[in-house]
């Protein structure tokens, strides 16, 4: 299976391997909260200084060409993590048929009009109107 991802995709998957590595340890973080302050506030910053970091740090050193080449390596990697990884494999099997039915329904909407569409939607609203009204009025209302 060939994955194919957009640059701004490859460089938020380069922030979140980034960002993987160089989270905190857990004693780290607990020894963090011991001078006080808000609890969620500290955390959510640990959480998000990696990606601060490499704004602040990296960012303004880098060349257009270095942020393609990091994301690209990084989609690789990320390519490679997700073609080896079993929980992922599953999840794109599973998703699978509906793949398939998004790119047959794409197919089949792709030359209607919206008239169409609508006019199509409103006949299958109107259906399962009668059939609701029909079977409330049989099982509930009598």
């Amino acid at each position: 299976m060939k994955i194919r991802v957009s640059a701004p995709l490859a460089i938020l998957a380069a922030l979140l391997v980034v960002h993987a590595h160089a989270v905190p340890a857990p004693q780290e973080f607990s020894e963090q909260q011991e001078d006080g302050g808000s609890r969620t506030w500290t955390a959510m910053k640990d959480f998000f200084r990696p990606v601060k970091n490499w704004f602040v740090d990296d960012l303004p050193e880098k060349t257009p060409g270095d942020l393609y080449n990091d994301a690209k390596e990084t989609a690789q990697d990320v390519g490679t993590w997700a073609k080896n990884d079993e929980t992922v494999q599953g999840l794109v099997s599973a998703l699978r048929p509906v793949h398939v039915w998004l790119k047959e329904t794409g197919n089949t909407l792709k030359d209607k009009s919206f008239s169409d569409m609508y006019g199509d939607v409103k006949d299958s609203v109107s259906r399962l109107d009668e059939k609701i009204g029909s079977w409330l009025e049989k099982n509930v209302l009598n």
